[in-house]
């Protein structure tokens, strides 16, 4: 028997394209700030001059907007399935969203822990899974994922390791 589990993105594209997009979103509301001069009621001067030079700047805010992306998860899953035939989950993902990888973990070598997020628009629940003590993936509200979909993967893990004979 198995169970998947997939995301519902607002927009379906793969990872690194959605990445630079958003990065290139993120410049242009930049630009858009300092064309309407509101820049200057928030610095006292140009966004865009930062390092007397507008490429070191420009990279200086795509290096930012890319930590603020990764800080959340750094591992976009894109796929989830329970197998309970083989007794394994497997994942997969796109690592720091431009590598996309496959993980499959056995039911006996998993661990998880949960909690929730601290960000700028408010805290959601988070799934942590662990192989042989080493953090691999991060499931969360961020990449399409539905709060439902996230307390049901929980409470299957759950199930999987109060279950187990670890």
């Amino acid at each position: 028997m198995k169970k998947v589990f997939k995301p519902e993105p607002l927009i379906n594209l793969p990872r690194w394209l959605e990445t630079i997009l958003q990065g290139f979103a993120f410049l242009t509301a930049l630009y858009m700030i300092h064309l309407l001069r509101i820049d200057l009621f928030f610095k006292g001067g140009d966004i865009f001059n930062i390092a007397n030079s507008k490429f070191l700047t420009v990279l200086f805010y795509l290096i930012i907007y890319f930590l603020y992306k990764v800080l959340g998860t750094h591992t976009a899953v894109d796929f989830i399935e329970f197998n309970y035939d083989e007794n394994t989950i497997i994942f997969d993902y796109w690592l720091f969203y431009f590598y996309r990888k496959r993980l499959a973990i056995k039911f006996s070598d998993f661990s998880y822990k949960t909690g929730y997020d601290i960000s700028i628009v408010g805290g959601s629940f988070f799934i942590k899974i662990i192989q042989n003590n080493k953090f691999k993936i991060k499931v969360n509200k961020r990449n399409g994922w539905k709060k439902k979909q996230i307390k049901e993967i929980y409470y299957r893990l759950k199930l999987i390791k109060s279950t187990s004979k670890d």
